[in-house]
């Protein structure tokens, strides 16, 4: 489609770090509309680990309102950024979480290969 090629020049024509702040602007703002470091914090890591597949849909607090593209939408935008923009190591860890909930959310919707990217962009955040 002729948008999605103009999409990709306007893109293309931003300088790597200056697109890499902007994806973790909208990440950070999006993440910011649904509360997701609240959200992520329910557990500490290593139980987190241990449920990986296992999901309890009652955490997000407002049922009338499933948050999970939201979770996808903003974590995506972490990871296109990607860990070696981030110095920080906590901020590491608070996008391993923010990979491993989207993760689980992309499981229990059945979307495996959506899983898998969340998983292995989580394991980079912590590599």
């Amino acid at each position: 489609f002729a948008h999605d090629l103009i999409q990709q020049q306007v893109c293309e024509g931003i300088p790597m770090k200056e697109r890499r702040q902007l994806h973790c602007d909208i990440g950070i703002f999006l993440a910011s509309q649904i509360s997701l470091d609240f959200r992520c914090e329910d557990k500490p890591m290593d139980a987190a680990f241990d449920q990986l597949f296992l999901s309890d849909v009652s955490d997000n607090g407002d049922n009338s309102m499933d948050v999970s593209p939201l979770v996808s939408f903003a974590t995506s935008q972490i990871n296109n950024a990607g860990p070696e923009f981030f110095s920080d190591r906590a901020q590491h860890t608070r996008f391993a979480r923010w990979n491993l909930r989207a993760g689980k959310d992309a499981a229990e919707h059945s979307s495996f290969g959506a899983a898998l990217y969340y998983y292995k962009s989580g394991i980079a955040f912590l590599g």
